[in-house]
């Protein structure tokens, strides 16, 4: 009895707490309406007269832009309520008006059981450009969406008033009423502190749980600077190595292979152009300037049906639109490059341009330092490398509904070396020239159309290319013709793959429970595998030849539909086809791929998901080694050659048990069929031999588990990422048809990144990784070849990890190999750490120090192994060993960058 007089009293306490506050919150509403004041109205506008008001009472009204509130008023009011004076100024209207969070809120009457649609466009205050993945979201009703990577949201709700909270990481939330359709332009303004900065982030701190995309990754522009990298670059593609599941190729290289692909499976896109070769320095760095991106998004788990085309990933690469409202000025020197960038408005509010130019040094330096070492007697050389990379970016807004961009990308690598041996004394002057040369180019116009509140349209005009070639030029003069005869020779190899392309896009906003996209597309591919050029000219006369036979023409057409639908709080899903044709020498491949994936969310905080994935890729990349290579060939499909194609499961978990952290967890597997390899003994510049002669087609397995905790708010920052996975292939015509581990088969991967913020003007950023070593093939046997005539040739000079200079000699040794890929070099750990710095100069403007250094505790981690024999072979085999190639020891990073 005692205990049920307990509960009802505490009932009653609660009941009389909850009313009280009510009568409070009411008592505070009426408040507001019964202020009194003096005022005056003389022919205005009542948007005016809410202004007038507001500057007396200190009251702020919410409405949107109605056309009833231009219409003029007149009146005067001497100690009258606000309600009084309201009630006046909208008599004639069939405007109304409540208090809605301490805020007065216009709006026009409706019915109850009618809709409204708020749409627009979310962007950066102080440059204009774009928010993408802002959240609009309505607290008493639990409604929201994001903002695509156009920056348009909308937002359907059921008739009524509500105050939107609009927000977006790094910036100040800003709040917008909303009462009828409308169509509204939201400026959010960067924050001023910086102490809480986040690399890696979601949506929105819970999207990653509620939502049931798989495997995605957002990589914040702004905070790529902070990941430690090679000589102070900073690098998007390094950045996202970092993740579970996608992996680093060799020591230093940009190259990455993600849950068991190879890397031509991932499709990289720069504002939706498709990039087929983004490194420089041979794979050691990617093509995209931090100054250039805006938004990076990485797909490794199912793919949403919107994307095609490649088999392992899609890293979805915004560049910066530019500042419509000032000009931006940016100067960054490193210790490799130096960049520079230039944004700012053709006419404010409304269009911009945006340029950025990067180029390194490499040959300005070292080209003399070379020349001075190497040009002894009557000999001159001189060797070097750059690379030049430029993105410009135009866009011009004709009105809220229509927007016109302009995007173009080019970059180029060149590798040269000239030599001149002899002199005026010599019997004879022999000049060489090497010249190696790669890059890409891009060209993009789209057209943004909005229809209606609810769909939106991205109709895209594109061209990309990438282009090789390869140049040795020999010239001989002779003052003695007896000896040796004048000549010219020239041995000219390029490559090339262009294309062409007509697509759009759509994405229909059916409610804030169901969105639809769609679209089709038309890809026309050039190829030119290997074009070949000799020329040769000798007293004796000249002859020239061209093969150009292997030359490809491909056609490709595609249409899509996706859509992703939240059944109710517990149950959402993302469902979709791609289907696609390719026609390619009179073959024609079509390809019906379904994707889907499946949110189940057990609590507030915790969901389950699950994902299918058919993918095929109707382009296949000839690599020659693990190493990014200039010389790699892009080949198509063709009649013997079949398209490559996946399957992938996965399953996973997504747990934000605190606002803090975030964990996930995620299981998958993958079986690919039609990969293709270059056969034992064959490589890219093998005379007489079609690549499709050249390359054997298999199998590919991969399995494993990702785990990802996050640390996403406070002063320290950053994630631990670990990867368990198994990756094989099989071929047919290697290694007797067995299965064998794939190069990358890395059992163990470990990531630890972390930014610390010690203050405004200071951030300490550290980065470990740990991983098992890749796979190799060695020899197991060595013998003499009976064919050997006794001779040595020297083959290479470099300088092992011991600073021991070395020679491999070729002396007639054969090695015989066994298994595929049958050794594990040691496995691979290094610390990188570095410290920024940022202040404002005399003249307001920001500067940035980035210094530090790359593999702090110094480990020769083995990029690959060379055999060395221990003694010269003569006629009888000897012992070999294999001495370990380092490619970045303890080295320092620099970079120092002026903002004005």
């Amino acid at each position: 009895m005692n205990m049920d007089m307990k509960f009802i009293r505490f009932r009653c306490i609660g009941i009389m707490i909850i009313l009280s506050v009510f009568t409070l919150k009411a008592f505070s509403q009426e408040n507001i309406l019964n202020k009194k004041i003096s005022i005056d109205f003389k022919n205005i506008i009542i948007k005016e007269a809410l202004t007038k008001i507001e500057k007396q009472s200190s009251i702020e009204f919410a409405y949107s832009d109605l056309d009833q509130l231009n219409l003029k008023v007149n009146g005067s009011f001497q100690n009258k309520t606000i309600k009084e004076i309201l009630d006046n100024l909208l008599k004639n209207t069939s405007l109304e008006y409540k208090v809605i969070g301490g805020k007065i809120a216009i709006y026009k009457s409706k019915n109850s059981n009618s809709k409204q649609t708020v749409h627009g466009y979310i962007y950066d205050k102080t440059s204009g450009e774009v928010l993408i993945g802002a959240t609009v979201y309505d607290n008493t009703s639990y409604k929201g969406t994001i903002s695509n990577q156009f920056g348009f949201f909308s937002l359907t709700m059921p008739s009524g008033e509500y105050l939107l909270k609009i927000s977006f990481l790094g910036y100040y939330s800003q709040e917008l009423f909303f009462a009828d359709d409308a169509i509204v332009t939201v400026f959010l303004e960067p924050e001023t502190k910086t102490m809480e900065e986040v690399v890696i982030k979601a949506d929105k701190d819970d999207d990653f749980v509620t939502f049931s995309s798989m495997g995605i990754a957002k990589v914040a522009a702004k905070n790529i600077q902070s990941i430690p990298s090679l000589a102070g670059e900073a690098d998007m593609l390094k950045a996202i190595t970092l993740l579970p599941g996608v992996k680093q190729g060799t020591d230093g290289s940009a190259g990455f292979y993600v849950r068991g692909g190879g890397s031509d499976q991932n499709l990289i896109l720069l504002d939706g152009v498709p990039l087929y070769n983004p490194f420089h320095l041979w794979g050691y760095l990617s093509t995209f300037s931090a100054d250039a991106i805006n938004n990076v998004e990485i797909i490794k788990g199912a793919f949403p049906a919107r994307y095609g085309g490649r088999l392992s990933s899609v890293v979805d690469v915004s560049m910066n639109d530019g500042n419509n409202q000032d000009w931006d000025k940016r100067v960054s020197i490193g210790l490799l490059s130096s960049k520079a960038s230039l944004s700012g408005p053709i006419k404010k509010d409304t269009s911009a341009i945006f340029l950025s130019v990067r180029r390194t040094y490499l040959d300005l330096l070292l080209v003399p330092a070379y020349a001075m070492l190497k040009n002894l007697d009557n000999s001159k050389t001189c060797t070097g490398y750059n690379f030049t990379d430029v993105n410009f970016k135009a866009n011009y807004r004709f009105s809220n509904k229509n927007r016109m961009y302009l995007s173009a990308y080019w970059s180029r690598d060149i590798l040269y070396n000239t030599s001149i041996e002899g002199g005026s004394h010599a019997i004879y002057k022999d000049k060489t020239k090497h010249n190696e040369g790669w890059g890409n180019g891009i060209v993009a116009l789209r057209w943004n159309h909005l229809f209606s509140d609810k769909l939106f349209s991205n109709s895209t005009a594109y061209y990309t290319g990438y282009n090789y070639y390869f140049l040795d030029k020999n010239e001989v003069d002779s003052e003695d013709q007896s000896v040796v005869k004048d000549l010219v020779s020239i041995d000219k190899e390029y490559s090339r793959i262009h294309d062409f392309c007509l697509k759009q896009d759509y994405q229909y906003i059916i409610s804030n429970k169901q969105s639809l996209r769609f679209g089709l597309g038309g890809i026309t591919h050039f190829f030119q595998p290997n074009v070949k050029y000799f020329y040769y000219e000798s007293d004796e006369g000249e002859k020239e030849s061209q093969d150009n036979a292997n030359n490809i023409d491909a056609q490709e057409l595609y249409l899509y539909i996706e859509d992703d639908l939240e059944v109710n709080s517990f149950l959402r899903m993302n469902g979709g086809l791609y289907a696609t044709s390719f026609f390619v020498g009179g073959e024609n491949y079509t390809s019906l791929q379904p994707r889907f994936s499946i949110r189940v969310q057990l609590l507030k905080k915790l969901s389950i998901k699950g994902g299918y994935s058919q993918m095929a890729q109707f382009l296949h990349l000839l690599a020659e080694s693990s190493l990014t290579q200039s010389s790699d060939l892009w080949v198509p499909a063709t009649q013997y050659i079949k398209p490559q194609k996946a399957e992938l499961f996965s399953l996973g978990l997504a747990w934000f048990p605190k606002r803090k952290y975030q964990l996930e967890v995620e299981g998958y597997y993958k079986k690919m069929k039609n990969i293709i390899r270059y056969k034992n003994g064959y490589q890219f510049m093998d005379p007489d031999v079609s690549w499709e002669q050249k390359v054997a087609v298999g199998e590919g397995e991969s399995y494993g588990t990702e785990i990802l905790l996050r640390k996403n708010k406070g002063n320290l920052t950053g994630w631990i990422g670990y990867t368990l996975s198994w990756t094989n292939r099989i071929f047919s015509e290697i290694n007797n048809g067995e299965a064998f581990p794939y190069k990358f088969d890395r059992r163990h991967d470990i990531s630890f990144t972390s930014t610390y913020s010690i203050s405004e003007k200071w951030n300490i950023n550290l980065n470990w990784v740990y991983s098992t070593g890749m796979r190799i093939s060695t020899p197991t046997a060595s013998y003499i070849n009976p064919y050997y005539n006794g001779h040595t040739y020297n083959w290479i000079e470099f300088v092992t990890p011991n600073d021991v200079d070395a020679t491999f000699r070729t002396t007639g040794r054969t090695d015989g190999f066994g298994a595929v890929n049958n050794y594990k070099l040691p496995d691979y750990h290094r610390l990188d750490i570095t410290a920024t710095w940022k202040k404002l100069t005399k003249r307001n403007n920001e500067r940035e120090l980035v210094f530090g250094l790359t593999n702090v505790y110094n480990r020769y981690n083995p990029t690959y192994y060379i055999p060395m024999a221990t003694e010269e072979l003569n006629n009888e085999s000897k012992k070999f060993k294999f001495e370990t190639i380092t490619m970045f020891p303890l080295m320092p990073t620099f970079t120092y960058t002026l903002k004005f």
